[in-house]
């Protein structure tokens, strides 16, 4: 799912977290929701120089190389887990960067798609982390949990629906 922003340029200056100032592609824009905000304001104002995006430069440098390897020119559709199979071969040369990548830098592209809210890349991760989850012991899966600080947030009605059964 990407957003499709009118008269987006080639490219876009932005400014890090780390004050680092990285030129990156327009299509980065369209593929966050957070950044593509952020895009209009900043064009909106007026404002010069680089755009803020609250991230850190290796993170973002990592999660630009995964997008990379994907057709941004396609709109991307919500993962469906009966379509697992599928979505990871059409994305196996993502699968196979993420394969490549120390923790550290997996915990940096989680990092970027959760605060820039990146659908595709989220949906990436996702199945990255399920096929992971099937290659190691549930005491490293703890360990992954912890180290990606995943929460488990069940709808409330699934929690209604048990407090009545009780």
């Amino acid at each position: 799912m990407t957003t499709v922003t009118p008269n987006l340029p080639e490219t876009v200056m932005i400014r890090t977290l780390d004050n680092q100032v990285m030129e990156v592609t327009g299509k980065l824009i369209d593929e966050s929701q957070v950044a593509n905000w952020m895009y209009e304001t900043h064009r909106n104002t007026g404002a010069t120089g680089a755009m803020f995006l609250p991230v850190q430069s290796a993170h973002l440098r990592h999660a630009l190389e995964a997008l990379a390897l994907c057709d941004l020119d396609t709109p991307h559709v919500l993962f469906d887990r009966d379509e697992r199979e599928a979505f990871t071969q059409a994305n196996q040369p993502v699968m196979d960067y993420f394969h490549s990548q120390p923790n550290e830098a997996m915990v940096g592209i989680h990092s970027v798609m959760d605060v820039l809210s990146m659908p595709r890349l989220g949906d990436l991760w996702i199945v990255y982390f399920l096929d992971l989850t099937h290659q190691i012991s549930p005491e490293e899966l703890r360990e992954l949990i912890i180290m990606y600080n995943l929460t488990f947030d069940f709808a409330p009605q699934f929690a209604a629906g048990t407090a009545d059964a009780a």
